[in-house]
């Protein structure tokens, strides 16, 4: 009897050393990416503007640890339309009302539409460019399984292909 007691001591100072429990898991750049296609495209008008973000690209950016964006844009006027491309990054954080993984504070990072005069497209970029910052913020892009969702995030990283949470009790 003394041996068990002093067995279950034994593994109770082990499991208090071991600190809480802690579940990794890693979600791929490529579940991300198609998470993300399921938002586009996105259609809407501001001000005179008729706008379209399509074909997002992810690419994952572990040394500023932010995920960049790429999406095509069309941005029409009068009948006129024109083809563009806007670059961003993005954090990436995790929304415990949610459980699911979201873009935070999304940066503009070019705003370009083809055969616009330059002046003209920062005027557009004034415009359309919030448009596209508000959209993206908050926008899920991995949603957690009820019993993950359940545990506290600990922590959160981007690595080459990856993103690594990190969750426990």
């Amino acid at each position: 009897m003394r041996r068990v007691i002093a067995w279950c001591m034994a593994l109770g100072l082990l499991a208090g050393c071991a600190g809480p429990l802690r579940l990794g898991m890693t979600i791929p750049q490529r579940e991300l990416q198609q998470r993300l296609d399921q938002h586009f495209p996105f259609e809407t008008q501001v001000l005179l503007f008729d706008v379209k973000l399509s074909a997002p690209a992810l690419s994952l950016e572990p040394a500023a640890d932010r995920v960049g964006l790429r999406l095509a844009l069309q941005a029409g006027m009068a009948g006129v339309n024109y083809q563009g491309e806007v670059a961003l990054d993005s954090g990436i954080a995790y929304q415990a009302k949610s459980g699911a993984l979201v873009l935070v504070a999304p940066k503009l990072l070019r705003f370009q539409l083809d055969e616009m005069p330059e002046i003209f497209c920062r005027q557009v970029e004034k415009v359309v460019g919030p448009l596209v910052t508000a959209h993206l913020d908050s926008l899920p892009v991995y949603q957690l399984k009820e019993g993950q969702a359940r545990r506290r995030l600990k922590a959160l990283r981007i690595e080459k292909d990856q993103v690594v949470a990190e969750l426990g009790f």
